[in-house]
């Protein structure tokens, strides 16, 4: 009996050192895909990397994400199968209290079915079309903690159940996800915003180019303003010559010339 109980200690004590083994290795590929996708300024190559990983490390036939936005976004792991493309496998409507992505939004906690007939939150054309026999499903979360996605894996190898060491694993792919994510809409925003401040600047610099042109076209102006200047004066000073000369070939003009004088003088 004390035998018995001893192998049975082993065998547990095994069990769990394999686990924990397990854990650690799975971790370390989160750890190496979270640095690929840090560096990553593509949202579908994001996503895609993470799909990949949730599938594996779970042993599941495919993952499936969704992110909400103005238009809710899918993504899916090379093994989902083909379908539909109307018909996602995974809940991406976002209605509060409606759906899995409901219940996520609302409780911010993953949810394991392992029996999908007759699940309420599964719509049983998916179930068949995709041959959904179990999934898990862990809500992606901001930094303060705020819902704006979901990630699934379905069909666990030779249909195991999903257990909450697979939920584990799984959540801390979803916050590594949701760093990257969340890193990504900042390079856009950003990119965005230095779009919008070159405009500005572009357009300074256009205007500021109409305006030096502009003080060009003025400053010559200026310049024939001056120079009718210099003519009037000077045709007023050969006038008043004219008028006061006695000589008699220049009687003629100095009627002209008082004309002038008068018009200049008025001016």
């Amino acid at each position: 009996m004390k035998k018995e109980n001893e192998n049975g200690l082993l065998r547990l004590y095994k069990e769990r050192l394999e686990s924990a083994r397990e854990y650690e290795k799975n971790l370390r590929s989160i750890v190496e895909a979270a640095h690929d996708m840090a560096g990553s300024k593509d949202i579908t190559d994001i996503m895609e990397s993470m799909l990949e990983l949730a599938a594996k490390i779970t042993g599941s036939q495919f993952a499936c994400a969704a992110l909400m936005g103005r238009q809710s976004e899918v993504f899916f792991s090379s093994g989902t199968p083909a379908k539909d493309p109307s018909k996602f496998p995974i809940d991406a409507a976002f209605k509060r209290d409606s759906g899995i992505s409901g219940l996520l939004m609302t409780t911010k906690r993953h949810y394991i079915c392992n029996i999908t007939q007759g699940d309420g939150y599964i719509n049983d054309d998916v179930r068949t079309d995709y041959g959904i026999k179990n999934y898990i499903s862990v809500p992606i979360l901001a930094k303060n903690k705020n819902f704006f996605g979901l990630l699934e894996a379905y069909n666990k190898d030779a249909f195991e159940p999903f257990n909450d060491n697979d939920a584990d694993i799984l959540n801390t792919l979803a916050s590594f996800t949701a760093a990257a994510v969340e890193r990504f809409r900042i390079y856009v925003e950003f990119g965005k915003f230095g779009d919008e401040v070159q405009k500005i600047v572009d357009e300074t610099l256009e205007a500021e180019g109409a305006f030096l042109k502009e003080c060009g076209r003025l400053n010559l102006a200026k310049k024939e303003i001056e120079n009718l200047k210099k003519n009037v004066k000077k045709a007023k000073t050969i006038a008043v010559d004219i008028v006061g000369s006695n000589f008699d070939d220049v009687l003629p003009l100095k009627e002209k010339a008082v004309e002038i004088i008068k018009v200049l003088e008025s001016e």
